[in-house]
């Protein structure tokens, strides 16, 4: 993830892109969550988490759990989905000036 706090950086903003969400709801589910902890863990709304976990779902990308779908994990493809995700910033950011932070 690239440090959206340096005004000098072009790509820098306020507001995130809806990959960047679904890239960071996928990378906390990694291991199983509840909506309520990917809403907070997001910083998203519960409207905006349930569109987006939905949207999720509805592409593979993460995958309900268990018998109550309660629980969220992120699919093989939403692992995909974060490498090429993660290959990307590397190449856009490789020899930059501007930081990044890419959680693994």
């Amino acid at each position: 993830m690239h440090n959206t706090s340096n005004p000098d950086d072009p790509f820098a903003t306020k507001k995130r892109h809806k990959l960047r969400i679904m890239f960071e709801v996928l990378q906390l589910c990694k291991e199983p969550q509840k909506q309520t902890r990917i809403m907070q863990d997001a910083n998203l709304s519960y409207k905006m988490s349930k569109a987006v976990i939905e949207g999720l779902v509805e592409y593979k990308l993460l995958e309900p759990t268990g018998d109550s779908n309660r629980e969220y994990v992120t699919s093989p493809k939403g692992k995909e989905y974060l490498q090429k995700f993660n290959e990307l910033e590397e190449m856009i950011y490789k020899n930059s000036t501007y930081t990044k932070k890419i959680p693994r």
